[in-house]
């Protein structure tokens, strides 16, 4: 199986304390393990609202070093992933949900590349047909 890794799951890992079943889960499926254009602009976005000084250089640092690891396994916001996206987003507004769009660009690029989404947040995408796994519980894939 091949998985898209939600941007909650990467910043786990530079905590000062990360989860140890997700620094295993990722370990263990470092090979299949992806990374979307939309993440980028997520880890970004954070880093650009921080104040100047340490942390936010550290945190810059952390996020350059993460892409180049990821460099030949990023993936991009496509046509058939903006497609699959407009289907997730439409059935979540029929589920009563009101997801973030950067949410549904993520799992669209996961449905257009035929990969499961790894990802802590499991309600944000439960209503989709889209399989999911949660690094952070036991038993995860």
């Amino acid at each position: 199986m091949r998985y898209v890794v939600d941007t909650n799951i990467v910043s786990e890992t530079m905590k000062a304390a990360p989860n140890e079943r997700v620094l295993g889960w990722l370990e263990k499926n470092e090979c299949d393990a992806f990374l979307t254009a939309i993440t980028i602009e997520e880890l970004r976005f954070g880093e650009l609202m921080m104040p100047s000084g340490k942390k936010r250089a550290a945190l810059h640092e952390w996020i350059d070093a993460m892409l180049s690891s990821y460099v030949s396994k990023m993936l991009v916001f496509d046509p058939q992933a903006a497609e699959w996206c407009a289907r997730f987003h439409q059935q979540a507004i029929a589920a009563g949900r009101t997801p973030t769009i950067e949410d549904m660009m993520i799992a669209g690029i996961a449905q257009a590349n035929n990969c499961a989404l790894a990802t802590r947040n499991v309600r944000d995408f439960d209503f989709l047909d889209l399989p999911i796994v949660n690094p952070f519980e036991e038993g995860s894939s």
